[in-house]
């Protein structure tokens, strides 16, 4: 169940259930990988709360997003989709 961020109030996600919200939105994850991610700097981005790790819902929806597509035909047109949705970001495809 999400907690509220403690400034913003913001839905916000355990580690477990991040992985459950990513693999439930199509990015098939486990707790591990995201604890593996963050030392690495890879993954969505999280902040800490004491011990705790969490992440903000609005973040993970914005990650999984980050790896949509466009639809395209062939694999061949996946690299230049890709940069069609980037250019279309208002950020230039920073994901928050």
């Amino acid at each position: 169940m999400p907690i509220p961020h403690p400034v913003t109030g913001e839905p916000c996600l355990t580690v477990k259930e991040a992985a459950d919200y990513l693999t439930a939105h199509g990015l098939p994850t486990s707790p591990a990988s995201l604890n593996s991610d963050r030392t690495k700097g890879h993954g969505p981005q999280f902040f800490k709360l004491g011990k705790m790790v969490y992440y903000k819902e609005v973040t993970l929806e914005a990650y999984v997003l980050s790896k949509l597509t466009e639809e395209v035909q062939s694999t061949s047109q996946l690299k230049a989709a890709k940069q069609l949705l980037i250019e279309a970001r208002p950020n230039g495809g920073d994901v928050q």
